[in-house]
């Protein structure tokens, strides 16, 4: 089920309603605690629902928890049912009945997109778990209980053994290692030792085919020579082994006997611990040194926030709204760390600046009805002056980093077809061939010079014979004679004119027709709420989905992407945006990405005014 790459098509945190449901849904299909019920979905941490796109154009919702995915659903045969990931069943097993199998099985079979089939399932002792057909279930395997997959149960436990363990037995729909897993933190499964009370005896290839083909002289019968040329030979021991124990054995005596006395931190000698040593003992301080320098998201929060004042934000740009102000915190989050308000305490960016006015930093006031602005920012607070910033300060003079590793490169080139093919075919440009505006100048002006069609009494005319005027090269109303540029435009207009767009990191292609651009429109929701939409992005080789989520950790808006209507709009896709957005997206698609404006229609409609 997520064997192959899915596209998000939307992204949005559930409300305190919609949390409820998702509680009540899970708690009717699954037997939950009401303990568990509250460390799966807490009341105070924000899920998100994600709405993915399968290759084929299935939809599956999967809710993620902290960045990491907790349920899914979405299966054909029960849409409507949740399913738990190998994430959620790692910390809560109970949720799911659970079959085993063989290491290799999960490896080389389920890991591959196959079912499980019923002559690699290893029953335990006590018998198979009570399971109904089209349940869910879970997979682990005979050296680590964790659980390594998640699917549906296509027969029940009784007509397992009823048919003789043979046959598929359970959908897989997820694996530890798919795509789905990939959208988590990449954690590998717990070990947690074998499963309890399994104790499987040496199995005939006969009965469990799924262990593959197999040499039998790998199973060597119990008491062949081959089977115990093996084992370890007795020896006698040696003397100087004897008196090394004599020696262990009187040190252990003395280890007994000594007494241990606890120092105080004053009387520890610093000189005898290094960095990565101490008393002899070799410490990896890889884990100390992270844990020493991770941060709360309220710290990372603060931090951002004053390194926005102090290297970003002037006097003279006073006062901002707080809106304006929230995209230049974003861009002093350092590389690797993801600042997110809803992570943070105060979860929304008001409760944030209240606090930092109480600590006297900035002075916050309501220029309209709903809307606050920094209007003044107290530098001389010790804080704030105290404060290093570890991000380079934003500059115009220094160009920004670019998002990938080129700047897309869009040529306009023009190809000659059927009605001027008998005027450029002479000239080495075939049907199909294309040509740039340069050498089509210089293709028509070795034409005009080849056939002596410069008129005699005006050098900037050019006289049209019957080739030009067959090929539509004439102008209504002036006969036989036009100008050199009008020549050369009226030339470019007969051709068909096409671009080709090279992407970073990918094979240039060729559209024809006329470039469509990067649309941008305001669209009033709901009373006075506006809205931003965004369409064309494909064709600069944007996917909607991840620039939509890039909106939405730049701002903290609301995103979602739709479909575009109509048949000509096959595979087309919208990005809506809360609120107007418009210098966001020039600040994205023409400083970030380094696409030209030409190719970008609406950014005039930003908000006007200082601070907007």
């Amino acid at each position: 089920m997520f064997r192959k790459p899915l596209k998000v098509k939307s992204s949005t945190i559930l409300k305190s309603s919609d949390k409820r449901k998702l509680r009540s849904q899970l708690i009717e299909a699954y037997p939950i605690a009401e303990c568990s019920i509250e460390e799966i979905i807490p009341n105070k941490e924000p899920i998100e629902m994600v709405r993915l796109v399968h290759p084929q154009g299935a939809i599956t919702t999967i809710y993620k928890r902290s960045r990491t995915p907790i349920l899914f659903q979405g299966d054909s045969a029960a849409p409507d049912r949740l399913y738990p990931t190998v994430y959620l069943l790692w910390s809560h097993p109970e949720l799911l009945p659970t079959l085993t199998t063989f290491p290799a099985v999960v490896r080389d079979n389920l890991s591959n997109g196959s079912d499980l089939m019923l002559p690699g399932v290893v029953p335990p002792p006590d018998g198979l778990p009570s399971l109904v057909s089209g349940s869910s279930c879970a997979v682990n395997d005979t050296e680590n209980r964790a659980v390594s997959a998640v699917g549906r149960v296509l027969v029940s436990d009784s007509d397992m053994v009823r048919l003789g363990m043979r046959g598929k037995g359970v959908d897989v729909l997820h694996v530890a290692g798919d795509h789905l897993w990939q959208l988590g933190d990449k954690t590998s499964a717990p070990r947690l030792g074998p499963p309890s009370g399994l104790r499987p005896a040496i199995l005939s290839m006969a009965e469990f085919p799924a262990l593959g083909n197999r040499n039998p002289s790998d199973f060597p019968p119990l008491g062949s020579q081959s089977a115990t040329s093996n084992k370890p030979k007795l020896t006698e021991p040696d003397t100087d082994d004897l008196s090394t124990r004599s020696e262990t054995s009187s040190l252990d005596d003395d280890i007994e006997n000594c007494e241990l006395k606890e120092l105080k931190p004053s009387e520890i000698d610093s000189t005898n611990f290094t960095g990565t040593e101490i008393a002899g003992i070799e410490i990896d301080k890889t884990d100390s040194e992270d844990n020493s320098i991770s941060i709360t998201p309220d710290q990372l929060l603060a931090n951002c926030f004053l390194s926005a004042l102090k290297s970003r934000i002037k006097d003279s740009d006073l006062p901002i709204l707080c809106s304006a102000l929230y995209p230049h915190i974003t861009e002093c989050c350092p590389e690797g760390e993801s600042l997110e308000l809803k992570r943070t305490s105060y979860k929304k960016l008001g409760k944030f600046l209240a606090e930092m006015q109480s600590r006297g930093i900035v002075t916050v006031k309501e220029v309209k009805k709903g809307v606050d602005a920094i209007v003044e920012i107290h530098r001389e607070v010790e804080e704030l002056k105290t404060f290093k910033v570890t991000t380079p300060p934003n500059t115009k003079d220094e160009p920004r980093e670019t998002v990938g590793p080129t700047t897309p490169s869009i040529e306009t080139l023009y190809m000659v077809n059927g009605n001027t093919q008998t005027l450029f075919a002479p000239l080495g440009a075939p049907k199909g061939h294309l040509l740039t505006p340069r050498q089509v100048r210089e293709l028509m002006t070795s034409y005009v010079k080849t056939h002596e069609l410069s008129s005699p009494d005006d050098p900037q005319a050019v006289l049209i014979d019957d080739m030009l005027a067959g090929c539509g090269v004439s102008v209504k109303g002036q006969g036989r004679r036009l100008k050199w540029d009008q020549l050369f435009n009226v030339t470019l207009n007969k051709l068909s004119e096409c671009h080709r767009v090279q992407l970073p990191g990918q094979p240039a292609v060729l559209k024809k027709g006329k470039l469509q651009p990067i649309t941008v429109k305001i669209e009033q929701r709901g009373g006075n709420k506006k809205v931003t939409l965004v369409t064309g992005l494909e064709t600069f080789g944007i996917d909607p989905g991840d620039f939509a989520h890039k909106v939405q950790l730049k701002v903290q808006c609301s995103t979602a992407v739709r479909d575009l209507p109509g048949a000509g709009a096959a595979g087309k896709q919208s990005v809506l945006i809360q609120g107007n957005q418009c210098r966001l997206l020039e600040n994205i698609l023409v400083r970030e990405l380094n696409l030209p404006k030409k190719y970008i229609s609406g950014l005039e409609l930003a908000p006007k005014g200082k601070g907007r």
